[in-house]
């Protein structure tokens, strides 16, 4: 790994590289371990279960919300400065969640672990792209793709096995000593940096105004499910935002913004690889979410073996991972987009026909190929989106950048989730067909993107 400045030998490259990547791991797996102790919560608290849905949706809001401000506060006042705070956040609010001793209590950890993995995605990023050269940056950037994958794949079999040897608790007090040694390594390895051209002073103002409209959005596609898109609280809501959205417009055009730089999106690589990565977490949450969902309702599977069905996702996402840069460096970063959108497609028309009868041989096939297509279209889309950001913008760009990937999250799972409730207005459709082959249309969507990229496929890979 070369290091733009200098480096005494390999082990700090390591550990550097561990220092960025336990984070966003971390906050991954306890994105995902939380939703496989719903229900045990769910009786301790005696809420319902759209009460103990708010773990999932509060933890969304706090990391959607703030992408955008953390990345401009960690461009201006230092990447590794934030990545320390947005860290100690994680574990300071996790050690809430574990003694929390009401359902509110709870709910408000989450939204703090939200914001905190905000902080942790962007700064860990932008560190990144700042500091590593071209060569040597695809290759990290697939080892952190690898450790979100891996993360989110793992995190339902490691919350099912802390439920099956102690308490829930104990899914939020692990985080303490991961945390504790995350902090560590970013304080001993990861460089500082920030950006001393911009003299613009952030408008606190925009910066409120920004981060309400954005929980609204999400709150509104989070939570879309419980409240239902006719009741009133969801008109409210959503006459709410549009008013918020008017207003942030109408400020834009009289003051510019202190936040979002909306030069970034003349940038034609970063505009079409945002949106890249935004269709491809549209399809991961909303497929991580519904085959979970129908493996334990409709096929009676434990969280065990629910969790063990996501191990072939983890593994196909950490071999891909390891050979992502050469593939790259290789064909481009366009062929990779088209192989995972591709390889998406046929993993989605596969699962439509999933039945009661499916053999479990199927299933865990079936689970791996979404592995490819994350890490393909993710490391890809990265590269391509960061790769004419200027370094000092790089905290700002990878803000936006993930801000689109999170809405894309959180739309998927809502209107994925939609199709799978209301197969029913779809005459001759299972709830999980209608699911996945509303995943492979926006699955095709992404091919037709991917395609569009003003990018070369080298033909012959290099020597």
């Amino acid at each position: 790994m070369v290091y733009k400045q200098s480096m005494p030998n390999k082990y700090i490259s390591f550990f550097l590289l561990i220092a960025l990547c336990l984070p966003v791991a971390i906050a991954c797996v306890d994105l995902m371990a939380v939703s496989v102790a719903l229900n045990i919560i769910m009786r301790e608290f005696s809420v319902s279960a759209a009460e103990s849905q708010w773990l999932i949706s509060a933890y969304t809001i706090g990391s959607a919300s703030f992408l955008i401000l953390v990345g401009k506060l960690a461009d201006l006042y230092g990447r590794r400065k934030w990545l320390i705070i947005g860290v100690a956040l994680f574990g300071a609010a996790s050690l809430l969640a574990g003694f929390a001793p009401y359902m509110i209590v709870l709910i408000i950890a989450r939204f703090l672990q939200g914001v905190a993995s905000s902080i942790m995605m962007t700064t860990v990023v932008s560190i990144i792209i700042h500091h590593f050269i071209a060569e040597q940056r695809t290759h990290v950037l697939a080892k952190w793709v690898l450790s979100l994958g891996v993360g989110l794949a793992l995190g339902p079999l490691v919350g099912a096995l802390i439920l099956h040897f102690t308490s829930w608790r104990f899914i939020f007090f692990i985080n303490v000593p991961i945390c504790l040694c995350a902090y560590y390594l970013i304080t001993k390895y990861a460089p500082e940096s920030r950006d001393t051209t911009n003299k613009i002073k952030i408008s606190w103002g925009e910066s409120l105004l920004l981060s309400i409209t954005l929980i609204l959005l999400v709150s509104i596609l989070s939570a879309s499910e419980d409240w239902g898109w006719r009741s009133l609280l969801m008109y409210e809501l959503l006459v709410g935002f549009l008013l918020l959205m008017v207003s942030y417009a109408v400020l834009l055009r009289l003051k510019g913004s202190t936040l979002i730089d909306l030069s970034l999106f003349k940038l034609k690589n970063y505009f079409k690889g945002s949106f890249c990565g935004f269709l491809s977490y549209f399809c991961m949450y909303g497929w991580l979410f519904i085959f979970a969902l129908y493996l334990q309702k409709y096929c009676g599977m434990s969280p065990i073996e629910t969790g063990m069905m996501f191990v072939s996702y983890a593994i196909t996402s950490a071999v891909c991972a390891q050979y992502m840069a050469k593939i790259i460096k290789s064909w481009g970063k366009k062929f990779p987009i088209l192989i995972g959108f591709s390889v998406a497609l046929i993993a989605f028309v596969w699962m439509s026909k999933i039945n009661s009868f499916t053999p479990i041989w199927q299933l865990i096939l079936m689970s791996a190929l979404p592995g490819i297509m994350i890490t393909f279209v993710n490391v890809a889309s990265m590269n391509l989106a960061m790769s004419e950001v200027p370094s000092e913008k790089t905290g700002i760009a990878s803000g936006i950048f993930f801000t689109i990937r999170w809405l894309g999250g959180s739309i998927g799972v809502a209107i994925i989730t939609l199709l799978f409730e209301n197969a029913n207005y779809f005459k001759g459709l299972s709830n999980i067909k209608a699911a996945c082959l509303g995943l492979a249309v926006f699955a095709t969507l992404g091919l037709f993107l991917g395609a569009s990229i003003k990018a070369p496929i080298k033909l012959m890979p290099r020597e």
